[in-house]
């Protein structure tokens, strides 16, 4: 139950991204500010959940393992 409790904030939050970003558009403001809006709000809260977890260091190990993409996996 709490999966979905989860799901259910996060594509509510995703949704409302879409929203901000039709007002701002309709007000004259530039397609690329707002869509880069959506990922400015996730990284604090990605934070926040990875801080929650407690799992920064998996987090951080994953990412200097992966800086580039592997051509030969197909993954890029």
């Amino acid at each position: 139950m709490k999966a979905v409790g989860l799901g259910i904030v996060a594509a509510f939050f995703f949704a409302s991204t879409f929203v901000v970003n039709q007002l701002m558009a309709a007000k004259g403001g530039s397609w690329l500010f707002s869509s880069s809006l959506r990922y400015l709000f996730t990284v604090p809260l990605f934070g926040v959940w990875v801080g929650v977890t407690r799992q920064w260091r998996p987090l951080w190990r994953l990412m200097r393992e992966n800086v580039w993409p592997d051509p030969v996996d197909g993954n890029c």
